[in-house]
């Protein structure tokens, strides 16, 4: 699987910044057109001026207000958004000259799909939630850096597909979830398995290749 639960940077789910300057502007228009259209009725006024005549230039500064708003909320957005782009281009350099990067997202990637698996999943995925969040984790390794991704992917359609179920047919896909969560961790015991075969063939090698320099080295010393 290709599926990406955290982006680039790594870490916690990253909203983008023009999401938050959207947002931001949605919530305040209300209080802002409610502070400005009057302030502006009452600037414009001219001396003396009674409410009701105050009142009737409400309709046009609403239309000011109205125009100048899009076109703050416009650039806000498109301003936004490039900082996004420029945010990303740095990352992805950041990426490029840090060769512990890619591991470094793998394992927040891991740390947040587990995170939210036990927050969803329930059992009988809870025991190899937990049985993943103590395996020992190679992220260095670009095998481990797929199980990351497979576990993200299986984490986030698991949840997706049980928050939008119906009550009944969520325990099947809880079910459904700790089956594909128990083969990528019985992946992860084959992977740990390899790498201990490895490390005890070096471990031998190893002490075969000193065992026999030093005997070698007695030898030479005993000669005449």
């Amino acid at each position: 699987m290709t599926g990406e639960l955290v982006p680039a940077t790594g870490g916690k789910r990253r909203i983008a910044s023009w999401q938050v300057a959207a947002g931001a502007l949605a919530h305040v228009v209300v209080p802002a057109y409610l502070v400005a259209v009057p302030v502006a009725c009452f600037v414009a006024a001219p001396a003396g001026a009674t409410l009701v005549e105050m009142a009737r230039s409400v309709p046009l500064f609403s239309g000011w207000f109205v125009a100048a708003y899009a076109a703050l909320g416009l650039v806000a957005v498109v301003g936004a958004m490039a900082l996004d782009r420029l945010a990303d281009w740095r990352n992805r350099g950041r990426e490029a000259r840090d060769p512990r990067y890619a591991a470094l997202v793998s394992a927040r990637r891991v740390t947040l799909a587990i995170s939210d698996g036990r927050k969803v999943l329930d059992d009988p995925a809870s025991a190899t939630l937990a049985s993943l969040r103590r395996a020992s984790w190679d992220h260095d390794d670009p095998r481990y850096q797929a199980l990351s991704r497979d576990l993200a992917e299986v984490v986030r359609t698991s949840s997706a597909a049980i928050a939008s179920a119906a009550p009944e047919r969520r325990p099947e896909l809880r079910a459904l979830a700790a089956g594909a969560l128990g083969d990528i961790d019985t992946a992860l015991g084959e992977l740990g398995a390899e790498r201990a075969r490895l490390d005890e063939g070096d471990a031998r090698v190893m002490a075969r290749y000193v065992r026999l320099r030093l005997t070698q080295s007695d030898s030479a010393g005993e000669a005449p």
